[in-house]
C-alpha cells in the first residue's frame, strides 16, 4: 500500500478485477514503481552504508569477520560523525524565520498577524527539530524530507505536524532535474503499516490480510 500523487493505492489487493480508468492508474503507478526501484535503488543501499559510517560503523561484517580470526583491533576513528555534528549545529544556531511582508502600505499589521501564527503552529508542531534532522539527513545522503499534516487525533480543531521521513521512504521522480524535485511529475511516500492499524485507517477492505497473515 503506497502513496502515490494520486492517492493511497492497493494494488492486486482487490477482490474484484480493475477496470477502465481504474487499471490504467494501476498500471501507471506500477510502472513509477519499476522506474524509482530501478533509478534508486543503489542510492538506497549507498545511503543506509552512508548513516553507518556517520555512526562509526565503518567496517563491514566481512572485515570484522576477517579482523576477529586474525585476532586484530578493528578501532574506528570517525571523523565523519564530528563534521556532520557541526555542520548540523550550525544550521540550529543560526536557524531561519517565516516571516510576512506586506506588499502594499496598510498591510503591516494583517503581515505581522500571520507571521506570528506561522511561529505558533511551527513552535506547537516542533518543526524546527524536525527540520534540523531532515538538514543533517541532507548532509549524509543527500535528501531530507519532512512531511506537513493536519491532525485530528488530539485536538478536534485541527493541529498541524511536522514529521521527518526517512529519505528512503521517498522517492521521487527519476527523470526530475531542478533543486528540490520541482519538476518532478510525482513523488512516492512508502509507508509501512502494522495490521491494526492498517485495519484501523481501512475497515472495509478485504483480502488484504488472511487468517494467517503477519506484517
Amino acid at each position: 500500500c503506497r502513496l502515490n500523487s494520486a492517492g493511497w493505492v492497493m494494488a492486486e489487493y482487490d477482490d474484484s478485477p480493475a477496470i477502465g480508468e481504474d487499471a490504467d492508474l494501476i498500471a501507471k503507478l506500477q510502472r513509477w514503481d519499476v522506474e524509482l526501484e530501478r533509478h534508486w535503488g543503489e542510492w538506497i543501499t549507498e545511503a543506509k552504508e552512508c548513516y553507518r559510517f556517520v555512526a562509526g560503523h565503518q567496517y563491514s561484517k566481512d572485515e570484522l569477520d576477517k579482523l576477529r580470526d586474525q585476532k586484530k583491533p578493528h578501532a574506528v576513528f570517525n571523523r565523519i560523525g564530528p563534521i556532520i555534528d557541526a555542520v548540523v549545529g550550525a544550521e540550529i544556531a543560526g536557524r531561519q524565520e517565516i516571516k510576512f511582508y506586506p506588499r502594499e502600505v496598510g498591510d503591516s499589521g494583517v503581515n505581522e498577524l500571520l507571521s506570528r501564527g506561522a511561529e505558533w503552529i511551527r513552535d506547537q508542531g516542533e518543526a524546527e527539530s524536525e527540520e534540523s534532522v531532515a538538514f543533517r539527513d541532507t548532509f549524509v545522503c543527500g535528501c531530507g524530507w519532512v512531511e506537513t499534516v493536519l491532525s485530528y487525533d488530539d485536538d478536534p480543531n485541527g493541529e498541524v505536524i511536522f514529521n521527518r521521513l526517512e529519505p528512503w521512504d521517498v522517492l521521487a521522480d527519476p527523470a526530475s532535474t531542478k533543486p528540490n524535485f520541482t519538476d518532478a511529475r510525482y513523488i512516492r511516500r512508502q509507508k509501512t503499516y502494522s495490521k491494526e492499524e492498517f485495519k484501523e485507517i481501512w475497515p472495509g477492505e478485504t483480502g488484504v490480510f488472511d487468517d494467517e497473515a503477519e506484517l
